[in-house]
Order: structure tokens, then C-alpha cells, then sequence
């Protein structure tokens, strides 16, 4: 779905005024690391289309575990403050689970 949009429509549909949020990234895993949700979401969308870097709002996993509360509170009120949302792109795994959420789990 990513390259198919990233590809196909670009250039055709303006991204400058969307906003971007994540479900969820492995904890304390680097931004650059190969298996970063960040970066495969960057490297397979956000890159290759003109959304505002501002407008980019994806989970930093190296916010220490004490401050994690706090953290999560704050992006869940950045989502409302910016009107909620109203499209969600899931992918599916190979095990059938959604966002890390392992069936029968």
C-alpha cells in the first residue's frame, strides 16, 4: 500500500496539510534502526510524498520509562488538539495481528 501510494499517487494528491501520527514503535530501539517502525514508514511513504516535516508525528522510542506516562498522555492530546482522527492505515501481520496485538492475546 505504501509504495502503491508513495508511487502511483505523489503527485496527485497534496499530503502538505496531512497529518501523521503511528499506532506504535518497538521500545528502545533507535530512529535509524532497520526494523524501526519509524523508518519504514519514513522510507516507504513520508519521504516520497510532500507532507510537512511538522505535520510528522510519530512515537519516539527512547523516552525513559519513567516519563512514559506523561509522554503518551501528551501525543494522545496532541491527536485530539488536532481533531482527532479520521483515516487509519493498519496493516495486517503474518499472524493476523494489528498494531502489535497479537490474536487471542
Amino acid at each position: 500500500v505504501y509504495k502503491r501510494q508513495a508511487l502511483h499517487e505523489a503527485n496527485k494528491i497534496d499530503f502538505a496539510n496531512t497529518m501523521v501520527f503511528n499506532l506504535y514503535e518497538y521500545y528502545e530501539i533507535s530512529k535509524g534502526h532497520p526494523f524501526s517502525v519509524r523508518k519504514f514508514i519514513e522510507d516507504g511513504l513520508l519521504n516520497k510524498i510532500n507532507v510537512k516535516q511538522e505535520n510528522i508525528h510519530l512515537l519516539d522510542s527512547t523516552i525513559p520509562e519513567a516519563k512514559m506516562d506523561e509522554y503518551t498522555k501528551k501525543y494522545d492530546d496532541t491527536i485530539k488538539a488536532l481533531g482527532g482522527i479520521d483515516i487509519l492505515l493498519l496493516g495486517v501481520g503474518n499472524m493476523g495481528h494489528m498494531g502489535l496485538c497479537l490474536l487471542y492475546t
